[in-house]
């Protein structure tokens, strides 16, 4: 995957600076959904905290690559990327909160849909003057704001650029008798922050098959969030959760708090703490609702967190696939600026759609779209955690819309018919 015109690049930043030049960076060996170039303009202070606050979220990544290019018109001067079809086009209007920011001479490109998308950057604070500070051209677009530091809005740049998922979910792992006001409390906050959350006490109806149902909540989600209590592991489904989670290499971080103990496999990097004066009152116990401000921060961690585990996964299943299939001799894969892995094996041309969760509609939608006879298509990703009827379900689409469905455990099996160039359906 790479953005027509860079060679290897898959992000590409372009940033304002005075006089209306720009300053150009390449991004290479991204484990990103979609090839993205992410244009930031306006305020010259905050967009260049943003960029920074970009850069170090993508060269987080293992053996991600920047690159400073000399070249870097601007996007109506046909700027890299701009012109690539399969490259998600993000533009970025930063107000610092005070001073309006001007309509970019290249405007009018990005008032069509599809590939190209805007997100206004404001601070919390400015909320209320969103329609004096933005260009009237973006009138309608949803915008991201921060509270303490404009990278809280990196994820939001992620998700609006197409690099992660399309929806941010997660799963609260806890004990209802130990932790069950900190569990609300995160509920609520990251619903209204975009995620979709799963907690027993909303999502599973009155006479449901319990471990079915936490089985495939759980492959549906990125992410596992562990409050840990005193006896997060003296609970039968927590530990099942929390097992589960680790067998299926989801993301899992943890909440540790007054009295807890810590689950063993989660590292302290990926844990934050909570002590007594964290919580309204100034005590834990089980009703006890985080501070605002506290809840605030977790809520931003949370979602740097996601989106590292996003890439980190997607990442990871792309080399399983590829190592899977070198094993068997096949060893030209390339992936497409769209995320489509596209393999030729004994005469046949695959194409391949790994998915960070387990498969659902968009996933076949998205290799449907990409495969044309007598091309194949499959999609890989946790379908062995759906329940019985939801099995059959994605089975019968499989077949409607001749996608293969592979358990991202049955790779091994998968790259041995497309090394002998047989179909997987």
């Amino acid at each position: 995957m790479e953005i027509e015109g860079v060679s290897g690049a898959q992000i590409i930043v372009q940033v304002e600076q005075a006089g209306g030049r720009f300053e150009c960076t390449a991004y290479s060996n991204v484990a990103t959904a979609r090839c993205a170039l992410i244009v930031i303009v306006g305020a010259p202070a905050q967009a260049e905290d943003l960029r920074r606050a970009i850069d170090a979220a993508l060269t987080g990544g293992r053996d991600v690559q920047r690159t400073d290019l000399t070249q870097c018109p601007a996007p109506q001067q046909g700027g890299p990327g701009i012109a690539d079809s399969k490259c998600q086009k993000l533009l970025i209007l930063v107000s610092d909160g005070e001073n309006a920011v001007a309509s970019p001479p290249f405007a009018s490109l990005w008032k069509g849909s599809g590939d190209y998308s805007v997100l206004p950057v404001l601070p919390e604070t400015a909320r209320a003057s969103f329609g004096t500070l933005m260009p009237p051209i973006f009138a309608e677009k949803n915008a991201a704001y921060w509270t303490e530091a404009i990278d809280e809005v990196v994820p939001r740049v992620f998700s609006a650029a197409a690099m992660t998922v399309d929806a941010p979910r997660l799963f609260v792992s806890y004990r209802q008798k130990e932790s069950a006001g900190l569990a609300v409390a995160l509920f609520d906050a990251l619903s209204h922050a975009g995620f979709d959350v799963f907690l027993d006490h909303y999502r599973i109806p009155p006479a449901a098959n319990f471990q079915e149902r936490l089985t495939q909540e759980l492959g549906d989600k990125s992410m596992v969030v562990v409050l840990e209590s005193a006896g997060i592991l003296e609970s039968e489904w927590t530990t099942y959760e929390i097992n589960t989670a680790k067998a299926c290499e989801l993301t899992l971080v943890a909440i540790h708090l007054p009295g807890g103990v810590k689950v063993p496999g989660i590292d302290d990097a990926a844990r934050r703490t909570l002590n007594g004066p964290d919580f309204d009152g100034g005590a834990f116990t089980v009703s006890a609702m985080p501070q605002k401000a506290k809840l605030a921060e977790l809520v931003t961690w949370i979602e740097q967190e996601h989106n590292a585990g996003v890439l980190r996964r997607r990442g990871s299943l792309r080399g399983a696939i590829e190592n899977a299939l070198a094993l068997r001799g096949v060893k030209t894969v390339t992936i497409d600026g769209s995320g489509i892995m596209q393999v030729t094996a004994a005469g046949r041309d695959y194409k391949i759609w790994p998915s960070v969760r387990s498969p659902e509609l968009n996933d076949f939608h998205i290799a449907s779209l990409a495969t044309m006879p007598p091309q194949h298509g499959v999609v890989v990703g946790l379908s062995r955690l759906f329940m019985l009827t939801t099995q059959t379900r994605y089975q019968w689409l499989s077949t409607v819309c001749k996608v293969a469905m592979v358990d991202k455990g049955e790779i091994g099996a998968a790259a041995d018919l497309i090394a002998r160039g047989e179909p997987l359906l």
